[in-house]
């Protein structure tokens, strides 16, 4: 089945067996240029996905299996330069996230397990803040890497200690205590 814009141009073609996806779909900005790839069996997504900047510089790639995303999900910038980089097993994370800036500069790393965040995240106030759910240790550094703020929950996630780094440079030190989702300090 193909779906075309007013102008003509075609704007999706997508194959169907017996009422259901079947094979490659191809999905196109109105320029014409191709936005998307996408593969099914039976009308469950299967192998690898992938989508392009209107430039024709690829986007992404996302593995699925079965339905699910699974494997290595990779996020490019317009100019090629790899993005964020995780894994994924069935649907959930699991493993490695990396997420880089332009310039190639880590500005987010952490890992996965079944879906939800473990061990040491860390953080950089390079381009923009990113909001931390209350589940796992927190890291900021600098741009000449010196570290000026950690977080760590205790391992029932009820206590909290923050250390950061004051505008003087003098390390401050925090307490406080997890009730309903929010942080308390003491």
């Amino acid at each position: 089945m193909n779906l075309y814009s007013e102008e003509g141009t075609l704007l999706a073609s997508t194959p169907f067996h017996l009422g259901k996806k079947e094979g490659e779909s191809r999905f196109y900005y109105l320029s014409g240029a191709l936005h998307t790839i996408q593969y099914f069996k039976a009308g469950i997504k299967v192998g690898t996905h992938t989508s392009f900047y209107e430039n024709g510089q690829m986007k992404s790639e996302v593995p699925y299996l079965e339905g699910s995303i699974h494997g290595i999900v990779t996020l490019f910038w317009e100019d090629g330069s790899i993005k964020r980089q995780l894994t994924y097993h069935l649907g959930k994370k699991e493993g490695q996230d990396t997420l880089f800036s332009r310039e190639g500069k880590v500005i987010f790393q952490g890992s996965y397990r079944e879906g939800l965040p473990i061990g040491l995240h860390i953080f950089s106030f390079e381009e923009r803040f990113y909001h931390t759910p209350t589940c796992y240790n927190r890291k900021v550094w600098d741009e000449s890497g010196s570290v000026i703020y950690e977080g760590t929950y205790s391992k029932d996630l009820k206590k909290y200690e923050e250390k950061k780094r004051g505008v003087s440079g003098k390390l401050e030190i925090r307490q406080g205590v997890n009730r309903d989702g929010r942080i308390h300090f003491t």
